[in-house]
């Protein structure tokens, strides 16, 4: 880390760092309570973001394999930018940031083994990652009822 905090300590600055630190250590996630946060008040709204993004990341994720598998950076810089703008919904910078730079390389450098590989450790990081929006979702379906 080359950052450097001062005394007495700036929460800002301090949660700044965490924030970079964090994105940079290469691990998928997403954070219940943020997004729960982000939309405090319209539970409802974020059931059905929720809902809508358990249903269709599969197929996303099976569009950019396709497009893979057919050597089609087009498809693929496409369906990563339709998967990124339905992530940008959950506050996941590093996700986000991830997604952006490999939309950006397929873009400019096409369907390189180094961008596969890049992109399938990250589709397999968010399948992790989404474990907790599923897990998100069963809680406020649960205080529904």
């Amino acid at each position: 880390m080359n950052s450097f905090l001062s005394k007495p300590i700036e929460h800002d600055v301090l949660l700044g760092l965490i924030d970079l630190v964090y994105a940079e250590s290469g691990v998928p996630s997403f954070d219940s309570d943020v997004i729960s946060g982000k939309f405090k008040g319209m539970e409802t709204v974020l059931v059905d973001i929720l809902k809508a993004y358990c249903e269709t990341y599969p197929k996303n994720k099976d569009e950019i394999k396709e497009a893979l598998a057919h050597n089609d950076p087009a498809l693929c810089t496409a369906a990563i930018h339709g998967l990124r703008g339905m992530i940008s919904n959950f506050q996941s910078r590093h996700i986000l940031d991830k997604l952006s730079s490999l939309e950006n390389s397929f873009l400019l450098d096409g369907c390189t083994n180094e961008n596969a590989g890049r992109i399938r450790a990250l589709l397999d990081g968010i399948d992790q990652a989404n474990f907790t929006l599923k897990t998100l979702l069963e809680s406020l379906e649960a205080g529904r009822v």
